[in-house]
């Protein structure tokens, strides 16, 4: 599952990895990221601007909990149509 804007794993990463499912974080905050990759060390954790990112890995599932509204429309409409070419 792909998380983008995953903070620091809390609520969602941990559900995620209750569940067994794996984890592609993402977040602008390098902080964030260190806690996740402190609570969560086997998974994949990046830091990075959602907008921006490259990935070259296809996911079961994205989630975008609490980030893709903070962003402006046209970078909504943008992001959503690259999170479908992840699917």
């Amino acid at each position: 599952v792909l998380d983008l804007g995953c903070g620091a794993g809390e609520p969602i990463a941990r559900y995620l990895h209750d569940a067994h499912h794996p984890i592609t974080g993402i977040d602008v905050s390098e902080k964030m990221i260190a806690l996740c990759r402190t609570r969560f060390p086997r998974e994949r954790w990046i830091a990075a601007d959602i907008r921006d990112v490259t990935l070259d890995a296809m996911f079961g599932g994205i989630i975008a909990w609490d980030s893709l509204f903070h962003l402006p429309a046209d970078d909504q409409l943008a992001l959503l149509e690259r999170m479908a070419s992840w699917l």
